[in-house]
């Protein structure tokens, strides 16, 4: 008996030590993972100060970087692909990762071409698509078995590696480019260098998490299972698109604001002041947007992850569309008054991405998690939230160059008022009836 307990103690002992281990080494990867999870966002925001460089007029450029958002609208399909397979997880986030670095090294060679600009688009895409691939992997697999942490710290992490990896990505890189075209005077030199350094960062990582990431379980099904889980995806998506239609309405218009602010205000920022823009710089643009905006974001999101869970969801709802009609209603100020200084538009970007990042995540705290009894049912909302994104991106840049920054930015107040308008027919509920998410 006092040999079974001394050896239980002994056991227990091993299994802490393993799981401090464990948890050393999850810092080794975890960190570096987000950044490479947030490359196709990154590669977006650059390549649309790097395109306004080069003089692409704002409707073809809002249209062409609307289109990283198709693979995600297909996540669903890419989704059951990942966990269906017969491969194991590292090998998808392997294989991504080399999509990654050597799509970025292509396009530092095509910049320089006659025809960089239909092959630049065609590798944006390639690495939209590998995210779209990488962020499944890594949502479905490593961050829930490597996360041992509270569900609350958890969430709260994964904002604040995200933030930082979009500041470092955005912030960095911008200003990187923006001072080497004032030292070769080149901006297509600039450009190219930047992603040429960007793919050789990232072949960097690659090396690396071949080493650091840990294996997992592979997702690999037996074909019994594969057609239970078929049936049960087409079920989902039936419930999500039949048993909560209101809800789906606004799962679409929630975001359209956002839509119309993500590039044009971007395009502001950067757009010469004859345009009705602020003309400010890269290395401006990289503060402002890429370190100042990324921050304000990330604030407002770890904000609302630590309101309480008792707070009055009407009440929550209301705060949160109001802070994205809030983000509008600074650009409509922004766009009429142009303020001259660089510390009062920090201090206007940081507010508006603070109200952004709260309602992004006020959103997906109650109605994305309101769809988590599947991961199908989840990924379709994603996919619907991508859609949303597509649409009106597209559109933006013409709608743009029809108007001004000035009524630009006061259609999009409209489109958040009329969300705000619809916001007390929605409800929300979890289907009790299911079993919890499972990531497989």
């Amino acid at each position: 008996m006092a040999m079974t307990a001394k050896h239980n103690i002994e056991t227990d002992r091993h299994n802490d030590i393993d799981s401090m281990a464990k948890g050393r080494r999850r810092w080794l990867w975890m960190p570096t993972i987000f950044f490479v999870n947030s490359l196709p966002h990154i590669v977006v925001m650059l390549s649309l100060v790097m395109f306004k460089r080069f003089g692409m007029d704002n409707g073809k450029l809002a249209f062409t970087l609307s289109l990283p958002f198709i693979p995600w609208i297909l996540r669903p399909l890419i989704e059951k692909a990942v966990t269906l397979s017969a491969f194991a997880p590292k090998t998808w986030m392997m294989a991504t990762g080399f999509v990654f670095w050597i799509s970025l090294a292509a396009i530092s060679f095509f910049i320089p071409g006659a025809i960089w600009r239909t092959d630049i688009i065609w590798l944006i895409m390639a690495i939209s698509l590998a995210g779209c691939v990488h962020s499944v992997a890594l949502e479905q697999f490593y961050v829930p078995h490597f996360f041992t942490m509270s569900k609350g710290i958890h969430g709260r992490t994964c904002i604040i590696l995200h933030g930082l990896s979009l500041m470092l990505g955005i912030g960095v890189f911008a200003m990187f480019a923006g001072n080497i075209e004032v030292i070769t005077r080149s901006k297509i030199q600039a450009w190219s260098t930047v992603f040429l350094v960007m793919a050789a960062l990232f072949l960097t990582l690659w090396i690396y998490h071949s080493w650091s990431l840990p294996d997992v379980g592979s997702p690999y099904l037996t074909t019994k299972r594969v057609s239970a889980s078929h049936t049960h995806f087409q079920l989902s998506m039936f419930r999500v698109f039949s048993r909560k239609p209101v809800l789906q309405v606004f799962t679409f218009i929630f975001l359209l604001p956002e839509a119309f602010v993500s590039k044009i205000g971007s395009l502001f920022i950067i757009d010469a002041g004859h345009n009705g823009g602020l003309g400010l710089s890269p290395q401006e643009f990289a503060l402002i947007q890429g370190t100042v905006g990324m921050l304000g974001m990330t604030v407002g999101a770890v904000i609302s992850n630590l309101l309480p869970s008792s707070l009055n969801r009407q009440i929550l709802r209301l705060l949160m569309v109001g802070s994205v009609m809030m983000q509008s209603i600074i650009y409509v100020y922004m766009s009429h008054t142009l303020p001259g200084s660089i510390l009062f538009v920090n201090v206007y970007v940081f507010v508006a991405e603070v109200c952004f990042g709260f309602g992004l995540s006020s959103y997906q705290n109650e109605f994305l998690n309101a769809n988590q009894t599947s991961s199908s049912n989840y990924s379709t909302t994603m996919a619907l939230m991508a859609m949303s994104m597509l649409i009106p991106g597209m559109v933006s840049g013409y709608l743009l160059e029809a108007t001004s920054y000035r009524l630009y930015f006061i259609i999009v107040m409209a489109c958040a008022f009329f969300t705000f308008m619809i916001t007390p027919f929605i409800t929300v509920s979890s289907d009790e009836d299911e079993k919890p998410k499972s990531y497989l």
